[in-house]
């Protein structure tokens, strides 16, 4: 801040900025629901993780499909919602502004759970847990309250997931250098940033309408099994674990 700013490039640099917001801040997709951009993304499923993370699994020219894609929720940052309506460029570079670089990973089955156990973060006290990351090609039950992180039920396009097959990834580069997936085998460095990855998938849609898809299902205690029981017009459900389920 000390340094006075070079006049001729100060003016050549907000000339060239000018445009490119121009450029950006052109409708570029509508949306039919509400995008949600927020801190939720740390602790639930959301429509723009679900989004963001299929378009995540486009990447590259490979010859097969990639099975699952991952985002950490702490590089959606512009901590907002938006929609229903028009989704501009600078709505999504605000929510990924991240120079970071989509990678692609072959994993382990067993990797793959290591990753996302790893990921179900217990807060203190009562708080609970959150797994802090968005996912796609997966599903799985997370516990509220775990002793540490596991999670339970992983399947990998609507299949158990089998520890001793390979799986292909994609994820950020900074996710990778600090998680399992880096211990994987590099499959495709994508060359591609997020924002302007994102930017150009959703160029290609008229209309978006992500929903939560029960992806990540917060379980919270096992009840064990139910005793059901009907009279007349009545279903009666009785529970084993009376004190959990008041």
């Amino acid at each position: 801040q000390s340094v006075e700013p070079d006049q001729e490039l100060a003016s050549l640099s907000e000339e060239y900025l000018g445009e490119l917001e121009e450029r950006l801040g052109e409708p570029i997709v509508e949306s039919e629901v509400e995008l949600n951009a927020t801190f939720d993304n740390y602790a639930i499923e959301t429509g723009w993780g679900n989004l963001m993370t299929d378009l995540a699994r486009n990447v590259g020219d490979l010859d097969r499909e990639i099975d699952v894609a991952t985002q950490n929720a702490g590089g959606i940052r512009s901590g907002s919602t938006y929609g229903p309506g028009p989704i501009t460029g600078l709505d999504v570079m605000d929510i990924l502004p991240f120079p970071n670089e989509i990678e692609v990973y072959e994993l382990s089955g067993a990797q793959l759970y290591e990753y996302l156990e790893g990921e179900v973060r217990p807060l203190p006290s009562q708080y609970g847990a959150q797994p802090a990351i968005q996912v796609s090609g997966v599903s799985y039950e997370w516990p509220g309250h775990p002793e540490e992180g596991e999670i339970d039920n992983l399947f990998v396009g609507g299949e158990p997931v089998d520890e001793e097959a390979t799986y292909l990834v994609a994820t950020n580069d900074y996710v990778a250098g600090n998680s399992v997936i880096g211990d994987g085998e590099l499959v495709l460095q994508s060359g591609q940033f997020q924002g302007p990855f994102t930017i150009d998938q959703l160029e290609e849609l008229d209309t978006v309408a992500p929903e939560r898809e029960h992806r990540m299902i917060r379980v919270d205690e096992d009840l064990g099994d139910a005793e059901v029981s009907v009279d007349g017009d009545t279903t009666k459900v009785t529970l084993p674990n009376t004190e959990a389920s008041e």
